[in-house]
């Protein structure tokens, strides 16, 4: 027998905040298209230095996935811009510099990578 009180059952709906920054070098630019299973967010070009930000409300199962595709260089990278398993709860302002070797989440709590 599972026993549930109100406050188990409340969800908090709340925005989370996806910044991405192009760390990578001077005079590159970093194109990234992402998307979710239901919301394409469509392709965007950051130039060196600057930043692009998106925001959504993940889902009340826990399983919002976020992916992009990031392309410098010649090179082409995916990766889980947000995943519910790993970001929530922690994740509210995720901040990711994109560098030569690949995307580094920033703890904006503590400023740490």
């Amino acid at each position: 027998m599972v026993l549930l009180t109100w406050s188990d059952c409340v969800y908090e709906e709340r925005t989370v905040v996806i910044q991405i920054s192009n760390n990578i070098s001077q005079a590159t630019d970093l194109m990234v298209h992402c998307k979710s299973k239901n919301d394409d967010l469509g392709a965007h070009v950051i130039p060196f230095s600057n930043t692009w930000q998106f925001h959504f409300r993940p889902n009340f199962w826990g399983t919002t996935l976020y992916f992009c595709k990031m392309v410098w260089e010649g090179e082409t990278k995916w990766f889980d811009i947000f995943n519910a398993e790993r970001d929530n709860p922690y994740c509210h302002l995720c901040k990711w510099s994109i560098v030569p070797t690949g995307p580094c989440r920033l703890d904006v709590d503590i400023n740490k990578t």
